[in-house]
Parts: structure tokens; C-alpha cells; sequence
């Protein structure tokens, strides 16, 4: 609606932005970005597009923290698996205190693995039984060697150099893989071998016995060995700039296919899979890959990864829950201090949700009874998908943020102004919000609107609430873009403007 005014001037309630769901954009300049994207945000969901909100809490899990964490996996659905200082330990996700299954193990320099196998009717010496289930965990000593440990249920022992077998009482000499590498596939453990291009497999149906002519060369790797994962009923293997698949399930029919001589993985635990998809994180972004060639995708979150450090990049984990992949990565810091989340849920007809939840330091992820937790660098671990949303009963709500693409509308001209916006806005009682604004779009410099007296924080309906400018900076103006910041739980859902015309009114 436009109201005339004295002296040629005129007055329009315009909406100026109208839903800001479509999440994280930083793969071309701000400018030029869907009004519904964000050029930068911290600790905001795009669960409710088309819609902006603060991301839904993390619980943290009432157990014992860690000393000194180097990894978590899992042991069927109900228990959790802890590499600590030199100890290996499990929990009940029920209990709250942390078990040892052996001490004394060399502490490792680097992040361990977890693997889980299962014989499936074949016993240690390959004939019939009733079928034994391991858990493997693979960790490095600080001579950068590795060795692999196992356990049956109570009973713990290495991966040795030697093997006897059950039936027979023969030993033999054993060569396990010598790396934490290692993927369970057809009743048998792959792993690279530190040479970090040469993969052996044990004997089927034994984790633990590995023959002297059960390896593969991996001839056409690229760089040394990276990752190594099952999925599609194959075995992956990474280079740092190569990615293989295996076909065959014996010495008589394997066969090493090259999927890219091109693209690779950063590192061991830089891959996830979700909803049958299986993503990993490359130099150049984050590929898909269901069969054929992989996909780029995550390329609204360019900035982000091209600022990752890449001298700390063997830090970066994946992990995933429902339609989301989470990245938790290393971004202009030393630690893992930024998480990327993409909601791979729209992919197929071109919608990528991308969120940034801040703050995270998490080393390892892990997914148990369709819940993803997540270790952190202080070994206290989380739940990372939590119900909850952030702000309610919370002793303290998390901070939140972002910032607009530039606006260059034809109602923004050298005759016109803002007087004051509007934000139609949601949150609890306990959220605070702040509007911000810059008329230049390379600024990281802001100037803070004045909220009127009918700002109704505490407001736990939708409102639509004013805020006044506090300066006449926003007259004469050719764009403007605007950064919401504030704690607590707060959903937002559009901004309008009184904008002021001067001159001719058509």
C-alpha cells in the first residue's frame, strides 16, 4: 500500500524478505543469492523451510567423561564403544559409567576405529557353528605403526603375527593388516597395510587370520590410502586423489574397478553414508556416489570448506541422521571447530539445504539405535539430534546469527529511504533478538536498529514487531542487507520496510 505525502514524497509497507529457509549460500558472490538465502550464519537450522530458525539442541549424554578421547563406535544397538588414554572401554547407552575391556594399550597419536563382525554360522576354523560376533578396534601407536585388537564378548587379544588354528592346533604365521584402515565385507576384514596401497583380507569367516597370499595391490592409487568403507555391497577404497571399488568375494574373482583417477578423500573418517547414498569430502567439495561417477555436491558451502585447514584435515569426521549429513571440520582453526549440515533430502530435485552449527569440536561421530552422537575434543559425548529445540528450559540458550544477501530493489533508489522494518518473528521466553544493518555489501560492520517499545521478546506467538532506524543512514541508499543475531529459541519469517519516496509519484 502507498500512502501520499506532502512534498512529493510517498510511503510503502514493502516486504522486503519473505521466508529465509533455503539455508547457508557462500558459493558465489552475496549479491547475487536467492532473497531466501543466507550469506553467513551460525548455530541456524533449515529444518522448517521454507522458514529460518535456531538449530534444535544437543544433549549431552549423562556418563563419565573421557580423559583422553580418540574415538567412539558401537557394538550392536545398544552399546557404545570409547578408546580413552590407552584404554578400551564400552557402556550401555542405559548406564552412565564407562567399562574396560583392556588397559595398558599403547595410547594412540591418531584417531582409532570401530568395526563390528559377525562369522554368521562359521566358527574361527571355518566350519559350522553357531556364529560368533567381534568387535574390532584398530587404533596407531606413536611410532605411527598400527596394530588391530579384537575381542569376542569377555575374551581380548591382538591381532598377532602368529595364528593358531582351533581345529588343528597348527600355527602359522599371520600378517594382519598394519594399519587402522580396516572395513568388514562377506565375512571378512579389508584393511591397508602400511605401505598405504596394498590391502589385505583375512580368511572367511575368521577376523583374525590373515594369509601371507590374502592381499591386493591397489596398482592405480593416487597418493597414499586415505579411507577404506563398505557400501553397496562393495568395498571402497580412497587415495588421496583416487577412489576404487572391488568386485568379487575371493582370490579367484576379485577385481579392483577405478571409479576416478581424479577425486579422493581427506582422510579416514571423512565419509558417511545416508539414506543409501554415500558422501565423502574431496579437496574440491563433498561428492555423492550411488554407482557410476560421483557428484558434487555442497557447493553453497564454498566458503566454508575452501577455509579449511588442510594441514589438520586428517580431523575432519562425518556422520549422518535421517536426511542429514553432518561435516564437522577444521575452518581457519587447529580443531574441529566449525560443523557444516546438509539435508540431503531435496537432492534430487535441486533443493540443498545447507546449515552451519558452531561450536561443535566434535572428533568422531558415531550412529547407535537411529542416533547419531558425537565425541568432542573434551571427551564429553553428545546427542546430536536431540527433539529438543534450543531455548526451552535451557540454563543456557545458545547464540545465533545471520546475515542477509545485499538488497538492490527497485523501491532502493537515491530517492527513497528506510523509515523502519517490521519482523514477523517467534521464539520463548527466555530468546532475545537483535536486528542489524549495513549499506555496504562487503562490510562486516553493522549499525544496530532501535526496537521500539511493542518489541515482545518474550512473546511465545507469532508477533510482528517494529524496530526503528537510529540514524538517517538508510536514506538515499541503492541496497542494504542485514545481520539478525540473538540467544535462545527463535524461528523467523519475514521482514518488511515503510520505505520513503521522493520525487514523482507514478
Amino acid at each position: 500500500m502507498r500512502q501520499m505525502l506532502w512534498n512529493n514524497m510517498s510511503r510503502a509497507r514493502t516486504m522486503l524478505l519473505k521466508n529465509f529457509g533455503k539455508g547457508l549460500n557462500t558459493d558465489v558472490d552475496e549479491a547475487r543469492i536467492d532473497t531466501e538465502e543466507l550469506t553467513d550464519c551460525k548455530n541456524i537450522t533449515c529444518d522448517d523451510y521454507p522458514v529460518i530458525r535456531t538449530r534444535n539442541d544437543r544433549v549431552l549424554e549423562d556418563c563419565d567423561t573421557l580423559t583422553l578421547p580418540k574415538g567412539i563406535g558401537a557394538r550392536g544397538s545398544s552399546q557404545m564403544h570409547a578408546f580413552d588414554n590407552g584404554t578400551w572401554s564400552c557402556r550401555l547407552l542405559a548406564s552412565t559409567g564407562w567399562t574396560a575391556i583392556t588397559a595398558g594399550l599403547t595410547t594412540a597419536s591418531t584417531q582409532v576405529s570401530f568395526h563390528e563382525f559377525n562369522t554368521y554360522g562359521l566358527t574361527t576354523d571355518n566350519t559350522t557353528g553357531a556364529g560368533l560376533k567381534y568387535s574390532i578396534c584398530a587404533c596407531a601407536n606413536s611410532s605411527n605403526m598400527h596394530n588391530g585388537y579384537w575381542s569376542e564378548d569377555s575374551t581380548f587379544e591382538y591381532f598377532t603375527t602368529s595364528y593358531t588354528e582351533p581345529s588343528t592346533g597348527s600355527t602359522y604365521t599371520n600378517y594382519p593388516p598394519q594399519s587402522n584402515l580396516l572395513t568388514i565385507h562377506k565375512y571378512r576384514v579389508y584393511g591397508f597395510d602400511k605401505d598405504y596401497r596394498t590391502i589385505r583380507y583375512s580368511e572367511l569367516g575368521n577376523p583374525v587370520w590373515f594369509k601371507a597370499a590374502n592381499y591386493l595391490d591397489v596398482t592405480e592409487m593416487r597418493g597414499a590410502s586415505q579411507a577404506i568403507v563398505t557400501y553397496a555391497d562393495h568395498v571402497i577404497a580412497w587415495g588421496e586423489h583416487s577412489m576404487h571399488e572391488l568386485y568379487g568375494e575371493s582370490v579367484y574373482n576379485f577385481e579392483f574397478v577405478n571409479v576416478s583417477n581424479t577425486i579422493g578423500c581427506v582422510g579416514k573418517y571423512a565419509y558417511t553414508e545416508c539414506n543409501g547414498y554415500l558422501f565423502w569430502l574431496d579437496y574440491n567439495g563433498v561428492y555423492v556416489y550411488t554407482g557410476g561417477k560421483p557428484r558434487l555436491i555442497g557447493e553453497k558451502a564454498k566458503k566454508y570448506l575452501e577455509g579449511i585447514n588442510w594441514t589438520f584435515r586428517k580431523l575432519i569426521c562425518m556422520g549422518s541422521f535421517d536426511t542429514k549429513i553432518y561435516i564437522a571440520l577444521p575452518y581457519k582453526s587447529t580443531a574441529n571447530n566449525r560443523l557444516i549440515v546438509i539435508d540431503i533430502g531435496g537432492l534430487e530435485n535441486g533443493l540443498e539445504l545447507v546449515s552451519i552449527e558452531d561450536d561443535a569440536n566434535i572428533q568422531s561421530f558415531v550412529s547407535i539405535a537411529d542416533k547419531l552422537y558425537g565425541l568432542n575434543n573434551s571427551g564429553a559425548v553428545w546427542n546430536m539430534c536431540s527433539t529438543l529445540k534450543t531455548g526451552y528450559d535451557n540454563s543456557t540458550a545458545i547464540s545465533w546469527s545471520f546475515e542477509t544477501q545485499p538488497l538492490s530493489e527497485e523501491s532502493l533508489n537515491v530517492n527513497s529511504g528506510i523509515r523502519d522494518v517490521w519482523v514477523e518473528h517467534q521464539g520463548s521466553t527466555k530468546a532475545s533478538m537483535t536486528l542489524r544493518y549495513s549499506t555496504n555489501s562487503h562490510s562486516t560492520t553493522f549499525s544496530t536498529f532501535m526496537a521500539a517499545a511493542d518489541f515482545t521478546t518474550s512473546s511465545t506467538n507469532i508477533v510482528r514487531d517494529r524496530f526503528l532506524t537510529s540514524s538517517t543512514e538508510l536514506q538515499g541508499i541503492t541496497h542494504v542487507k542485514f545481520q539478525f543475531a540473538g540467544t535462545g529459541y527463535k524461528k523467523i519469517y519475514g521482514l518488511q520496510a515503510n520505505i520513503l519516496s521522493y520525487g514523482d509519484i507514478q
